[in-house]
């Protein structure tokens, strides 16, 4: 006997929440690695030798490093390949790294330091996701070169809003995976409604969930001070509305 729509979307519902909470707990478990790694020999029992030997202070140059994810994850592609059409505009910047981590935070770190003691005069570092994006941060700023390279990711997450916020991450930009997954439970509802072949018919092959760029940066246009709607989000920061979006899984 099959299951009535009814049970099909609890059984749904329930697979999500365990997802839900394996993911949390893999965030939890990251944490944990990239306390590991902000330590050194200033403030835990490691050796002297075990820090991350900082370079001299190099000329300023259009050097930049990207940390990738999963070799064939599409997400992974897709943000490499953002990354290229972006850059590819500017043909003075030059792309000195481009490796996957496999969204492993020890790996992205191993990556940045090697490639600050390779190019000491490197100017940015993007990663796929906010996770790699923060390790990074962490082995920059051990290395004393905070003021130097800047830093984004992807996926706003809690702590790259954060981040964003006190200046640590330069960007990051939302990724809608509520709207993504919950439109594809739709989409699903509504093939079980009409029949997949009609559903296929209706349903256009892409459909976009955007996710918009977060910075710290704030429109003060002083010419718009009788005028707030002119100006970009009103002259507000998003952070503080993408936090309570993504607290109310709205995002």
């Amino acid at each position: 006997m099959e299951p009535t729509r009814e049970q099909a979307y609890q059984r749904r519902i329930a697979e999500l929440e365990a997802q839900i909470a394996e993911l949390k707990a893999e965030v939890a478990r990251l944490s944990k690695q990239v306390a590991k790694l902000s330590k050194n020999s200033s403030n835990s029992s490691k050796p002297p030798s075990s820090d991350i030997v900082k370079p001299p202070k190099p000329a300023a140059g259009p050097r930049k490093n990207k940390i990738g994810g999963q070799p064939g994850h599409t997400g992974a592609q897709a943000r490499g390949q953002g990354f290229l059409n972006v850059v590819g505009r500017y043909p003075d910047i030059e792309v000195v790294d481009d490796q996957p981590a496999n969204w492993n935070v020890s790996t992205a770190a191993s990556l940045t330091e090697a490639v600050l003691n390779r190019h000491p005069d490197l100017r940015a570092v993007f990663a796929d996701n906010d996770d790699m994006a923060l390790a990074a941060r962490q082995v920059i700023d051990n290395a004393g070169l905070g003021d130097q390279v800047l830093v984004g990711g992807v996926d706003a997450m809690p702590s790259a809003l954060e981040a964003v916020a006190d200046g640590r991450l330069l960007a990051t930009t939302r990724n809608p995976s509520t709207r993504i997954h919950g439109w594809s439970v739709v989409a699903g509802a509504f093939a079980a409604t009409v029949g997949v072949d009609a559903a296929r018919e209706q349903i256009p092959f892409f459909v976009l969930a955007d996710g918009p760029l977060v910075t710290a940066e704030v429109d003060t246009n002083p010419a718009f001070n009788d005028a707030p709607w002119k100006r970009i989000n009103y002259g507000f920061s998003s952070i503080a509305g993408q936090l309570w979006l993504e607290e109310q899984f709205l995002f």
